[in-house]
């Protein structure tokens, strides 16, 4: 009887063990994948690039509120209006639906409306070109 209480101890420890070990092993890989946008923020109406106007990049998943989506990635223009957002993220994409839109404003000018105007992002890890233009605001 002594016996085999050891052997059920023994044969607990061994498994205790194991799972320990299994646990310190390497984890599962997870895929990472990375959005590339750019683009140049122009006047609707001189089609002049706009300086220091901000690009947005904007999250849509479930588990971001519809009415207040989240800002991801925003970025500033350079003297010829021209962005660049690069976006990381460790996970996967949902390919069937799309995820991620762009939006942008500037002083002076009306904010684009992601929800009528947005440009959607593909989900590529390629180069996308999103140029936008904005509306100068009336006096």
């Amino acid at each position: 009887m002594k016996k085999h209480k050891i052997e059920k101890i023994l044969a607990l420890l061994f498994l205790m063990i194991f799972l320990w070990i299994c646990s310190k092993g390497p984890k599962p890989f997870i895929p990472r994948f990375t959005l590339r946008i750019e683009g140049v923020i122009t006047d609707a109406i001189t089609n002049s690039p706009i300086a220091d106007a901000f690009a947005q990049l904007y999250d849509f998943r479930a588990g971001y509120s519809r009415i207040s989506p989240h800002i991801v990635a925003e970025v500033k223009t350079d003297e010829n209006g021209y962005y660049y957002i690069e976006y990381s993220e460790v996970g996967t994409l949902e390919l069937s639906y799309v995820l991620f839109r762009m939006g942008a404003m500037a002083d002076g000018y009306c904010e684009l409306d992601i929800w009528t105007q947005g440009k959607c992002i593909d989900c590529t890890e390629e180069v996308q070109t999103i140029n936008i233009q904005l509306e100068p605001k009336s006096n």
